[in-house]
């Protein structure tokens, strides 16, 4: 099992990656400029079992990058 963290996974290609990789059973901290767009996301792990951590993270604010990496 590896540790991942992705950025973007609120909509599209980051939420996908996000699912495959906990499906596959992986842990994943799934991260989002705003995170109560993650409420399918979550609902999904929560219904699935899954092994997934929803935090916010905006790549363009180094104290948003820090804070997500050392709650990581």
């Amino acid at each position: 099992m590896a540790h991942v963290l992705i950025t973007g996974t609120s909509t599209g290609i980051g939420k996908k990656t996000a699912l495959t990789l906990a499906r596959r059973g992986h842990h994943v901290i799934a991260t989002m400029r705003t995170p109560l767009k993650g409420e399918e996301l979550a609902k999904t792990a929560a219904d699935e079992g899954l092994d997934l951590t929803i935090l916010p993270l905006d790549v363009n604010d180094q104290s948003s990058v820090d804070a997500a990496v050392k709650a990581a």
